[in-house]
């Protein structure tokens, strides 16, 4: 009882010492915990920009089409038709951006008459796939998500946003790595892309690359995020991806529409 008392009422300098550290210490913890929470908020619910594109004058003759995504809901999309019976292509916009911002990339595609990979493990449908730095865990995203905002530099911070984040999905804990599955593309064409200003995330794409069966490819770019490359990059970016394509999914078949 007189610790106690002691603690509560400190007559001491060593008491009152150890009091004072005791309660920066816990304020310290709870900012960076509502700190963390923020940042994961912040990750899994980003500011997308704006798709708000006319597609009746747009090149192409797009068509908008509306999906399901289970447990989700409903999506929305465009389709660009290309020839009847040639393989379809799946465009999956970056984390946080949106599909008006592929539109050049469509246009590069279609021009030849022309999907996650979580989906392509489990879809035999799909004949090749191209991974532009791609996560093997969602826990890495959040990690260099906290990294990229300049406070990752902070003890705890980084593990309490995994924490925070683990915490708001708990129902997926067991859902295993992407690289887990990675056997199932065995015979699936596959190019995995790296940035070089982007070393984690392209240090985590080599490392998918290096498990992934063959037949697969790598590619390392000097610059990452598509959406803000420079018109050069951008066509060399293009041109990459479209003969890949070209390559491993010739466009055959009769002209739609």
């Amino acid at each position: 009882m007189s610790i106690l008392y002691e603690l509560r009422y400190p007559r001491r300098w060593s008491t009152k010492l150890f009091v004072t550290i005791l309660v920066l210490v816990l304020s310290a913890v709870l900012a960076t915990v509502a700190i963390a929470g923020f940042l994961v908020y912040r990750i899994v619910k980003p500011q997308r920009t704006s798709s708000e594109i006319s597609m009746e004058s747009f090149p192409g003759r797009p068509d908008a089409v509306e999906f399901s995504v289970p447990g989700i809901g409903a999506r929305h999309g465009w389709f660009f038709p290309g020839l009847r019976g040639a393989p379809t292509i799946v465009l999956c916009h970056g984390y946080g951006s949106s599909r008006g911002e592929l539109l050049t990339l469509v246009s590069a595609l279609q021009d030849h008459q022309y999907a996650a990979l979580r989906e392509a493990e489990y879809d035999h449908r799909v004949r090749a796939i191209i991974l532009d730095s791609v996560y093997d865990l969602p826990e890495q995203m959040v990690k260099i998500g906290v990294e990229r905002t300049g406070l990752g530099g902070f003890p705890l911070m980084a593990r309490s946003a995994e924490f925070s984040f683990n915490w708001l999905n708990y129902k997926y804990r067991a859902n295993p790595p992407l690289s887990q599955k990675l056997s199932a593309l065995a015979g699936v064409p596959k190019l995995f892309i790296e940035a070089a200003d982007d070393p984690e995330l392209g240090a985590i794409t080599r490392q998918m690359f290096q498990s992934a069966p063959e037949p697969k490819d790598q590619a390392v770019i000097p610059h990452g995020n598509y959406v803000g490359l420079n018109d050069a990059d951008k066509r060399e970016y293009e041109n990459r991806v479209v003969s890949y394509f070209l390559l491993k999914m010739p466009a055959t078949g009769k002209a739609g529409r």
